[in-house]
């Protein structure tokens, strides 16, 4: 008989510099809830799929209700709430997008991602404040991607504007599967970022700036993320994407997994030779990871990026107050 395989935790990183700036009430119209990328958004008619998004600012706490509340800027579906990450968009192979995004931030949006899956140029869309855009476009080749925005000039994914994308092949329903987002909060302004990005040294100058910084995975950070529990022999399948603008090396606790299939949010490549066993398989930023593994025995295991500053408890925010 199949036997019951215990509580997995998914431990999401956090890093936190340490920081002498003021706490500050943000101005927030709303809250942003934890996405954990079930269901997908939008509506399938006559093999077009719509979604229509809007980003805002909101209030956030990504270590859980008693955590503190932090100010940032987030993707939702109109007429739901904001979320991290980015409501996810999933889509058979050879299906049509259309694709609408509403701006209700004070700021321009620059967003990338939104467009076809057949190794071409993916051109960004920008959209002015308190106006709409939209895109329309074939979902291209079946993979795990990613969309993200950046309201102050971000090269790289920085807030949590960002989520996956991921386009199933055709000919059937798709296999059984849960997806990770991992994004990053930090507190940088414009001008910080401007000047981090003129740097010399810019990891340097980043961390002169001395920033709050965190790592979720699906909008919570541990211990407050998603207990997920399989069966022992069962066949787990995870995709993992990492909208941040940092690698992380994810190590799995207790079992080999097989990396099946890796990415850049652009194009994906299938691992020859079956895939790759490893128990440790670094995501650069940007990057995507397809894996599967067989829960062998019954057990509490983590899942978590191996950057010790990236998941050590002090890293922490303390109390309840907010953060602007």
């Amino acid at each position: 008989t199949m036997r019951k395989h215990s509580i997995l935790f998914i431990a999401a990183g956090l890093l936190l510099a340490a920081s002498t700036a003021a706490l500050a009430q943000p101005a927030v119209a709303e809250l942003v809830a934890a996405n954990h990328n079930t269901p997908a958004a939008g509506a399938l008619e006559k093999g077009t799929l719509t979604v229509r998004l809007r980003a805002a600012s909101g209030s956030w706490r990504p270590e859980g209700p008693g955590g503190r509340a932090l100010s940032t800027e987030a993707f939702g579906t109109e007429g739901g709430a904001v979320v991290v990450p980015a409501p996810l968009i999933r889509v058979t192979e050879g299906t049509l997008l259309a694709v609408s995004i509403r701006n209700d931030l004070a700021t321009p949006l620059r967003i990338h991602g939104l467009c076809a899956r057949d190794g071409g140029v993916c051109a960004p869309l920008d959209v002015r404040p308190g106006d709409g855009r939209e895109v329309r476009f074939v979902s291209g080749r079946a993979g795990t991607y990613h969309y993200w925005a950046t309201s102050i000039g971000a090269p790289v994914p920085f807030r949590e504007l960002a989520g996956a994308l991921v386009v199933d092949p055709p000919g059937g329903p798709p296999q059984a599967d849960r997806i990770f987002v991992i994004t990053e909060w930090n507190d940088l302004t414009a001008a910080q970022l401007g000047k981090v990005m003129s740097a010399d040294d810019s990891s340097a100058a980043f961390l002169a700036t001395r920033p709050r910084l965190t790592f979720v995975i699906n909008g919570l950070s541990w211990p407050d993320t998603e207990r997920l529990t399989y069966r022992r022999g069962e066949q787990v399948r995870w995709r993992v994407v990492n909208v941040t603008s940092q690698a992380h090396p994810m190590h799995l606790h207790g079992f080999y997994f097989t990396v099946t299939h890796t990415g850049d949010g652009r194009i994906e490549q299938a691992v020859g030779g079956g895939g790759r066993r490893v128990v440790t398989q670094v995501v650069p930023s940007g990057g995507t990871l397809t894996m599967e593994w067989t829960p062998e025995r019954e057990g509490n295991w983590l899942f978590h990026c191996h950057i010790m500053s990236h998941v050590s408890p002090d890293r922490r925010f303390e109390g309840g107050a907010a953060v602007g």
